[in-house]
């Protein structure tokens, strides 16, 4: 359900809460946003009305200082039902076959080996990795990786466990001019009164996961669509949890028009062990002239006036990193 009741675009009645991020809020994001209008970037008002191009208030699930999730909006609820079982602390091993119809899922506890038998259908839906291993665990995919680790093949489907890929990210780490990041929020006491505040009136800097602002932009005149997304944080980091220890901020540049490719595959019968897979990040051309002109954008932003006059350095890559 949308914050905003009055946008068109947008589903109101559902479960799931969906606001604008307060980027007018906060002065490093609301300083992003003025110098992308300083460097002649649109502004768009709803990034998720089907026009994603431009900079924005990122989209946040978050109502009442609390994140909206799945579980809190229909898992929940839906635990009452007659007709839904959860079964916790159990792997799935196998799909069930009648001929070549799948009727179920074996699954393996600590306390033995279960059946599960369907009525109707099958949804596999155990995410990126899991999903093609269970396929191939059960005889589908591809018979020449099936063979080679001895599972006979049921049903050839050589695409199981290919085209695997996800959306690389790296990050420009600044140091600020002015102490205006939230690293005072994220230490000492600080950490504590975000913490009181958030559990007395569900506000603050912990009612919020402070990514409130980014961009959709795209790297080429031939671009059909965005070709990269850049993500905005208050927060100078290092690595992925721990602040640096200095006022900055951080910018992720995260391609989502990704091309190149990798797979994802079983290295033996067994369930405990884990697939093999490789993202072969950068390995299309393209992908790296993306990160290039995502580069370019983001040091011109950062030029602007607005935040000019508050960053001091770039702290990483570093400007000899082009």
């Amino acid at each position: 359900a949308f914050e905003d009741r009055g946008d068109p675009a947008m589903g109101h009645d559902g479960p799931i809460p969906v606001r604008r991020g307060r980027a007018a809020d906060g002065i490093l994001s609301r300083a992003f946003l003025n110098a992308a209008v300083e460097a002649g970037h649109r502004i768009n008002p709803n990034h998720n009305s089907g026009d994603q191009d431009g900079f924005c208030a990122l989209h946040q699930n978050i109502r009442d200082g609390q994140r909206g999730d799945v579980y809190q909006g229909y898992l929940r609820a839906a635990r009452r039902r007659a007709n839904l079982s959860i079964h916790v602390g159990e792997t799935a091993r196998r799909l069930l076959f009648e001929g070549r119809r799948v009727v179920g899922v074996e699954t393996k506890a600590r306390t033995g080996t279960f059946r599960h038998m369907a009525r109707r259908e099958v949804i596999v839906s155990a995410g990126s990795v899991a999903s093609p291993q269970l396929l191939e665990l059960s005889g589908i995919g591809d018979p020449a990786v099936l063979s080679r680790i001895g599972i006979a093949p049921r049903h050839a489907l050589p695409g199981v466990g290919e085209n695997f890929h996800t959306h690389p990210t790296i990050a420009l780490t600044f140091r600020c001019s002015k102490p205006v990041s939230i690293l005072n929020s994220t230490r000492g006491f600080g950490k504590v009164a975000a913490g009181l505040r958030w559990m007395l009136a569900r506000t603050g800097p912990a009612a919020t996961n402070h990514f409130e602002a980014g961009a959709f932009l795209r790297a080429f005149p031939d671009s059909d669509r965005p070709d990269y997304q850049l993500t905005f944080l208050p927060l100078a980091l290092g690595g992925t949890t721990g602040a640096v220890g200095v006022h900055g901020y951080q910018i992720y540049i995260e391609l989502i028009s990704c091309r190149s490719r990798g797979y994802c595959h079983v290295v033996s019968p067994a369930v405990e062990d884990q697939p093999r897979f490789r993202f072969n990040f950068l390995q299309d051309p393209r992908d790296i002239e993306v990160y290039k002109q995502a580069l370019k954008t983001v040091r011109a932003l950062v030029a602007q006036p607005s935040l000019a006059a508050l960053t001091e350095t770039e702290l990483v890559p570093g400007r000899e990193i082009c």
